[in-house]
């Protein structure tokens, strides 16, 4: 799938040039069965815009150019097989063009079975420079064993060529395409295409632009619409993983077919997830927007979601500004509003049906009533007493290594007496913890040296992703997936856990010694940022020091121990370009000797925010980048 949509992608490129925007917009000619679409309403301001942002300017600068040949070289040895089979270019591919290119996935007409990809070009201007290089795209195909044929639908002349399979990929490929009132179109599905043509001349008349979600989710971004956004985009989440499934030839499934749980389990509420984003505005360097479509559903129990889709339930809290024991220094900080208490037991259903077995009460009842466990009532001792906001950060201890990157996860209390006592009963009773006092609290720490998973006497069936082989010997003890190390307790209302107890120590320190990340003038930037995009009453708040969140994977880099990092950053880089085998440490092929010191780099780097606030019908997410006040022009 990804092959034939950079394939049309290239058309597009090929065939279009400095144009202008004087057509239907690719919304009102896609069919309603559209399941998905990314629409560049501007290709030429974006590369401009791109161009123009601190992190474009970064990487374009001649410090970072061996950083990004070896990079380069490594993505394309890792997916080297995802290729343009008509052989195109970069610097074919890099012409200016100013007119809507759109790339869409369709489900044709709701059948599963089907896939299709259509790309819309804008070509106003230029059609004599798009028909000769359609004649080089047709040279080429033709070069690749491409048979070719040409039929009339409905009087618009369409170009059907036909790609015999390869031995990675023995389906024939199908591209068809035309050129007809200043737009290229092109499809890999014919019935697809002759439903553009008709909406092209009018037999036709339903179309994506006509869809209620979709006027939903751009109505949400409308206030956007003067900062001439240079990406938009629109998805059926839950309709286009079974696009996806089809263009693979719907394999079967191993284990637990997670998106069927999901359906199942209420989240088909989510109809629909789609956005604008634009670069360099007058105050930012980048402003997007999202709206996730999700209108309540008919429950006997008037919830308004069924199943475990309740635990969606994030009433907005105001601004969710930093609680005084968050620490100025903080990397990145989200907190949210949230049922917790509904968000349990709402998820029951999605336990044991993933489990295939109904094991959530039977696993609650053992903590309670096991007498080699901890014997803690989860439900009334914990659970009862949680409040509605949760909040986390992280940071950066020094030196930088492998595991410098500290998180501290918190959750309000309403008792902080009952909980502390339930956490004490159930860490007494663990022979790996280890108890601290620090600043008149008591700490219980664990580290995952000491710490090993007894799973022989739960029985979990069809867990697909989980490889109960690969992961557990004979023995049922955990030979490769240790618990992390941890630190729990309770303080300043909140039951804490974190990945250091050092990090609990500053938090426990008196805020003259540690001053609050609400005091911070970079959080006062942002949070100032946000308030001017809509922000106040919110369900969640997002602040991130991007320069902090990239330093620990960057550092590693440079000294070529990146496939060692723990970071978020770095882990989602490592399960990107390791090895099939999870179990193995990849090799680092990019030559950190080459990069320059961080210091330079972070120059570059700013702050980036976001507010989400939920309504009646779904959740506004809004947010920035904006520079830092020691940035380079």
């Amino acid at each position: 799938m990804l092959r034939r949509m950079l394939l049309f992608l290239s058309v597009a490129l090929l065939a279009t040039t400095n144009v202008g925007y004087a057509v239907r917009p690719a919304a009102e000619l896609l069919p309603e069965d559209t399941v998905g679409f990314v629409s560049i309403p501007n290709p030429d301001a974006l590369v401009k815009g791109w161009q123009k942002t601190q992190f474009g300017q970064l990487l374009s600068h001649p410090q970072m150019r061996p950083f990004l040949k070896d990079l380069q070289a490594q993505l394309q040895s890792q997916f080297g097989e995802v290729g343009l089979p008509a052989n195109f270019t970069l610097v074919e591919l890099q012409n200016a063009f100013e007119g809507e290119v759109c790339l869409a996935s369709v489900q044709p007409d709701g059948d599963v079975a089907q896939h299709a990809i259509v790309m819309i070009a804008d070509i106003t201007g230029h059609r004599e420079e798009a028909e000769t290089l359609l004649r080089k795209v047709e040279q080429r195909l033709s070069e690749q064993g491409a048979e070719k044929s040409t039929t009339a639908v409905q009087g618009i002349a369409v170009s059907h060529f036909t790609l015999p399979g390869t031995e990675k990929n023995k389906q024939a490929t199908e591209i068809l395409f035309f050129l007809h009132n200043d737009q290229l179109v092109a499809s890999d599905h014919v019935e697809v295409l002759k439903k553009i043509i008709g909406r092209i001349q009018g037999s036709e008349t339903k179309s994506l632009a006509q869809l209620v979600a979709y006027q939903t989710v751009q109505t949400a971004c409308k206030s956007m619409d003067d900062q001439r956004a240079t990406i938009r985009w629109f998805v059926d989440p839950f309709r286009y993983v079974t696009v996806v499934r089809a263009s693979q030839g719907n394999p079967p499934i191993q284990g637990v077919d997670v998106m069927k749980v999901l359906k199942h389990q209420g989240f088909d509420a989510i109809k629909a997830i789609g956005g604008q984003l634009a670069l360099v505005t007058a105050e930012h360097e980048v402003l997007h927007q999202t709206y996730i479509y999700a209108p309540a559903t008919e429950t006997e129990n008037g919830e308004k979601y069924r199943a475990a889709a309740q635990l969606l339930d994030f009433p907005n809290q105001g601004e969710l500004i930093p609680q005084a024991w968050v620490p100025g220094n903080a990397s990145g900080y989200t907190s949210f509003s949230w049922n917790v208490k509904k968000a349990f037991y709402a998820f029951k259903p999605l336990v044991n049906e993933i489990a295939g077995d109904k094991i959530f009460d039977d696993i609650l009842d053992g903590i309670r009533d096991d007498p080699r466990g901890p014997m803690v009532d989860i439900r009334r001792d914990v659970i009862s007493h949680l409040g509605n906001r949760a909040t986390s950060f992280n940071d950066n201890r020094p030196p930088i290594g492998p595991e410098s990157e500290r998180l501290l996860f918190a959750i309000e209390l309403t008792n902080e007496e009952a909980v502390r006592q339930a956490i004490d009963r159930a860490m007494r009773s663990d022979p790996d913890a280890t108890e601290h006092s620090i600043s008149g609290h008591t700490v219980w720490e664990i580290l995952k040296e000491q710490k090993e998973v007894e799973v022989d006497e739960l029985d979990i069936d069809g867990l697909g992703d989980f490889d109960a082989e690969e992961d557990f010997d004979e023995s049922g003890e955990d030979q490769g997936a240790m618990l992390p190390n941890s630190a729990i307790t309770i303080a300043h209302g909140n039951l804490l856990v974190s990945n250091h107890v050092d990090l609990i120590k500053d938090v426990l320190k008196p805020r003259v010694a540690m001053p609050s990340l609400s005091e911070d003038a970079e959080f006062k930037k942002m949070a100032a940022a946000l308030r001017a995009l809509g922000a106040g009453d919110d369900s969640f708040r997002f602040f991130t020091r991007i320069d902090q969140v990239c330093r620990v994977s960057y550092e590693l880099l440079r000294v070529g121990k990146m496939p060692e990092s723990q970071s978020m950053l770095g882990s989602v880089l490592n399960r990107l370009l390791g090895p099939e085998d999870e179990e193995l440490l990849r090799e680092q092929q990019v030559d950190g000797e080459t990069m320059p010191e961080f210091k330079w780099v972070q120059q570059y780097l700013g702050l980036s925010g976001a507010f989400i606030r939920s309504d009646e019908q779904g959740w506004f997410i809004s947010g920035c980048v904006v520079a830092r006040e020691n940035s380079p022009e």
